[in-house]
């Protein structure tokens, strides 16, 4: 028995390479839009809970724990 070493069959390429560039330049396009999408709604999230936070009517000297405090001891005498 002899070990040739068989070569397959040279495929020709089923897309042409011009195509393929293309294809390629138009998945990086769509991920790098997708990028800057979500980049630009996490900042508007962010710029938005910033907001939310820094005009919140809570009462600065009032700790939450004494408002919870407040609620059992209300709820005790009910």
């Amino acid at each position: 028995m002899s070990k040739e070493h068989r070569q397959p069959a040279a495929l020709p390429p089923q897309v042409s390479a011009p195509v393929r560039f293309v294809a390629a330049v138009g998945v990086c396009a769509v991920l790098a839009f997708t990028w800057v999408v979500a980049e630009h709604a996490s900042r508007e999230a962010v710029q938005t809970a910033t907001v939310a936070i820094s005009h919140s009517p809570a009462h600065p000297g009032q700790p939450v724990v004494q408002v919870a405090g407040r609620r059992v001891a209300s709820a005790k005498r009910s």
